[in-house]
């Protein structure tokens, strides 16, 4: 009220006389020249910026002549990598073991001292053994040991299986999740993907016939045919439909398909018949 009240007071006007004014500079004006005084001094603000400039002159120098005088030891620890078009690489590697890397495939390096390698296709390997050192072959989330061995991987990224075929010595083959199997000399050995399931084939050559090692954990009744499927080229059908989310774990080793299908039935109550060469699987199991 007090503010509103005080700026409603008539004020009194203080006369100006502008032409009195100015007629009192003009004479000093007039007396002499006008001195100009400068705010800055451009000579001193040039020194700090050469001396910037001429230090990054002289940093640019420093690490051209460091990347182009490294010692050559320096240069061979770059990642090996090999990539295959129409044709096979023979690739030595530095601790004497060969790989031959087959057509549409790649093979790389993953670390400058251990002996991990990434493939991805199919490639034959001849690996000099080294315990304290061992050589390991990433295949998607498979990994293959050398335990001093010559083996050959086919593991094409748009199948869902990856397959090990040992010539010589013994691989042992597992996930982050599971322990695996073991495979030695004249012994093939599957990793259906998908399933995160592993199998053992062994040729028998006296009979003729195959016998397979196989780890199923919590897979499903389908899981598993689909599996039989592929290694034994069977066609496998079941009578209830329902039969195929049944769950089941059982471990088999060295067996061939008919013995498999006969533990399956005794571990799920289950039935198997066969005509003109399709299986049918049938029973209550898990459905009761």
């Amino acid at each position: 009220k007090f503010i509103y009240e005080t700026s409603c007071r008539e004020k009194n006007n203080v006369p100006v006389d502008a032409d009195a004014a100015w007629g009192k500079i003009m004479p000093q004006l007039e007396s002499g020249p006008i001195r100009i005084v400068a705010l800055s001094n451009p000579e001193k603000k040039a020194f700090p910026f050469l001396k910037i400039a001429a230090g990054l002159v002289l940093i640019c120098l420093v690490a051209v002549t460091v990347y182009y005088f490294l010692p050559a030891r320096q240069k061979t620890n770059e990642l090996l990598s090999v990539l295959t078009e129409d044709k096979s690489v023979e690739q030595k590697l530095p601790d004497g073991s060969i790989v031959t890397v087959n057509p549409n495939s790649s093979f790389v390096a993953l670390h400058k001292t251990r002996r991990e390698y990434k493939l991805s296709g199919n490639a034959y390997f001849d690996v000099k053994h080294d315990d304290k050192n061992p050589f390991i072959i990433h295949v998607n989330n498979l990994c293959i040991k050398d335990i001093g061995t010559s083996f050959s991987v086919e593991g094409d990224p748009k199948e869902d299986i990856i397959r090990v075929n040992v010539t010589e010595g013994e691989v042992q083959l597992y996930t982050i999740y599971q322990k695996g199997i073991t495979l030695k000399a004249g012994e093939s050995g599957a990793y259906y993907k998908s399933m995160d399931v592993f199998e053992k084939v062994q040729n028998d050559t006296d009979s003729g016939t195959k016998t397979f090692s196989m780890n199923f954990e919590n897979s499903s009744l389908f899981e598993v045919a689909t599996a039989l499927e592929k290694q034994f080229d069977v066609k496998i059908v079941f009578a209830k439909p329902a039969l195929k989310t049944c769950r089941i774990s059982v471990k088999i080793e060295g067996s061939n398909l008919d013995e498999i299908l006969e533990i399956i039935g005794e571990t799920m109550d289950i039935w198997t018949t066969e005509e003109n060469g399709i299986i049918t699987l049938g029973g209550d199991g898990c459905t009761r």
